[in-house]
C-alpha cells in the first residue's frame, strides 16, 4: 500500500511491473495530481454530440463537458476508477494524463483519457482536444 507524490507512485508502479509482481496486489491512494504541465485553457470538441466547450485552467474537463450538456459517466473524480474514460479522436497538444488508472503504456498511446482529471497542454493557446463520448 502506498500514497505520496504522483511521480513517486509512478516510479514505484514501474518497478512493481518490471519485477513481475501481480498488479492487483499494489494498492495506493491519491490526493490529486497536479500533472506534468501547467494547467492552461484549451477547447474540447465532441462532434458526435455537437458540443464544443472551453476548459479553463481551474476547470476540469468533466465539469466543462457537463456544463455543455454531455452526460458522462464518472465516480471518483480523482482518476482512480476509470469510469469516465473516453476515446481521444484528435489532439493538437499533449495530453497531460493526471490519472492513476491507465498504465504508463496506455498513457503513452494517448488514445483514451479520464475526463475527471486529464488536461491538454499546448504551446500557449489554441489547443483543441476532440473526443468520442459514448
Amino acid at each position: 500500500y502506498m500514497c505520496g507524490p504522483i511521480r513517486l507512485m509512478d516510479a514505484v508502479r514501474r518497478r512493481w511491473v518490471e519485477r513481475g509482481l501481480p498488479g492487483p496486489n499494489l494498492r495506493y491512494e491519491t490526493f490529486g495530481n497536479s500533472g506534468w504541465f501547467q494547467a492552461e485553457e484549451f477547447t474540447v470538441s465532441v462532434p458526435g454530440l455537437g458540443i464544443e466547450a472551453v476548459v479553463g485552467p481551474g476547470d476540469s474537463l468533466l465539469d466543462a463537458l457537463e456544463r455543455a450538456g454531455a452526460d458522462v459517466m464518472f465516480d471518483c473524480r480523482k482518476g482512480e476508477c476509470g469510469l469516465c474514460q473516453v476515446e481521444v479522436v484528435d489532439v493538437d497538444g499533449t495530453i497531460d494524463h493526471r490519472d492513476v488508472f491507465f498504465s504508463e503504456k496506455e498513457q503513452q498511446r494517448s488514445d483514451k483519457l479520464c475526463v475527471c482529471v486529464s488536461r491538454v497542454a499546448g504551446s500557449g493557446g489554441g489547443t483543441t482536444l476532440t473526443l468520442a463520448v459514448p
